[in-house]
This record gives C-alpha cells, structure tokens and sequence, in this order.
C-alpha cells in the first residue's frame, strides 16, 4: 500500500510539472485520468492533492469558477490542514465571495501569523475594506518579504495612487523565484501606470493578481 501511495504522489508531481511549462490543459487530462482510475485506492490526502492541483490547473488556464470547485471539494478531504484552508479562501475569492473569505484568511493568520500564503490572501480579502496604509501596517515585516504577499502589497498599493510603494514591493518580489515572473510584469503595469496618471485624461490601471 504503501509503494502504491508513493507512486499516486508521484504522478500527481509529474502531472502539475505540466502547468509551469505552460500546458495547464495536459495536467487537467493527467489527473482526471488519475482520478477516473485510481479513486477508490487513494487515501485522504491523495484525494486532496488530486483535487487541489486540478484546482491550480483550473486557475492557470484563468478559469476561476472551476478552480472553486475543485479547492472547496479537496478542503473536504483534508479540512483540518492549514494549506486546505488556504485553497478553501482562495476557492472564495475566485467566486468573489470576498466577506467569507475575509473570515477566512484572519483565521489562518491568526492560527499561524507566519503563513505567508495566508497573508497573501488577507491582503487580497481586505483591498475594498481597507487602506493600503491600514493593510501594510497589519501584515509582518518579514512577512512582507515574500514574493506573493509583496505582489498582494503592490496591487494595493497601487490601487491607492501609491505607486512608488508599488513598485518597492513589485521590486521586493524579484527576489523569489516563484514569484519573478509576476513581479516583472506588475512593474511594468506600475510604469505604464504612472506614465498614463500624468497624461491629460488619465485613467486608472489595475494589476492583475
């Protein structure tokens, strides 16, 4: 049994290795196979893993809706895990049901003020209900050096006219490199943001997240 659910991680590793290269679609078909084939056999957290990485896939092919589905689905097999919960608030920020996943994040902050995945949802649960000098004041210092939570800071930042704090988390964010690949595309969105501020009819760009 034990080779068996070493095996099951495995494919499920290889299978999202899929979505960092670019094809998202191929770790979809990978492990709805896994699933179709080998659901009965799998234990708790395999079932997590499964649903959880379609769940991701889902996201990267921008389809946040399915996403959803798939977080709130492996949130059931593993509704004691922290990470869990994570998917579960992020799962609630796809459907926009923010003041939930509002909830959500403060519980997993204050379970664990070092869970910087958490974090970066607060941020993103509290961009309508809070200032960005209200919200960077609340997130750890050392916590704010993580490339998604400095991402999460820059868009607020930069939702309050705050450009030049923006850029400093966009840049901050450089330095993980999970997190580059955005991190140079929002200075870019910042640059071009404040070019088109100072034009004659200016209008507002939003980051995407």
């Amino acid at each position: 049994a034990g080779e068996i659910t070493s095996g099951l991680h495995a494919i499920i590793d290889e299978a999202f290795q899929h979505v960092a290269l670019g094809s998202p679609q191929k770790t979809i078909v990978l492990l709805e196979r896994l699933r179709s084939q080998e659901w009965n056999r799998c234990d708790e957290r395999l079932k997590y893993r499964i649903l959880a990485n379609l769940g991701n896939a889902h996201l990267a092919r921008d389809e946040p809706t399915q996403a959803a589905e798939y977080y709130f689905e492996a949130y059931s097999h593993q509704p004691s895990d922290i990470q869990a919960l994570a998917l579960r608030t992020l799962g609630l920020l796809c459907v926009d049901k923010v003041a939930e996943a509002r909830q959500s994040a403060t519980s997993i902050v204050e379970e664990n003020p070092a869970h910087r995945q958490g974090w970066s949802l607060w941020v993103q649960a509290h961009l309508e209900s809070m200032s960005y000098d209200d919200i960077s004041s609340s997130v750890p210092r050392d916590v704010q050096k993580d490339g998604e939570v400095a991402l999460a800071l820059a868009n607020s930042a930069a939702r309050a006219g705050r450009l030049e704090d923006a850029e400093r988390h966009a840049r901050c964010a450089l330095c993980d490199e999970k997190a580059r690949v955005q991190a140079h595309f929002t200075i870019a969105t910042i640059v071009l943001q404040d070019v088109v501020s100072k034009s004659p009819n200016p209008e507002g760009i939003s980051i995407p997240h």
